[in-house]
């Protein structure tokens, strides 16, 4: 991922689903997202030129070995 996730952007997206969330919760939302993404990063990366989207569940097997 190029950018980390903002607690911004995270309280934004909330707010587009009715969630009000104070500034906190954010950040700590976002620090937990920012972790997610970075683990599942290099699989999206190899996927992002296949044609069929279910290898997904191959390339995560293959990470896990």
């Amino acid at each position: 991922m190029s950018a980390p996730v903002s607690h911004t952007l995270v309280l934004d997206v909330l707010a587009l689903q009715g969630i009000d969330a104070t500034p906190e919760v954010a950040r700590q939302i976002a620090v937990a997202l920012a972790g997610q993404l970075a683990v599942v990063a290099p699989a999206y990366q190899r996927l992002a030129f296949e044609d069929e989207p279910a290898a997904f569940a191959s390339v995560l097997a293959a990470e896990s070995r």
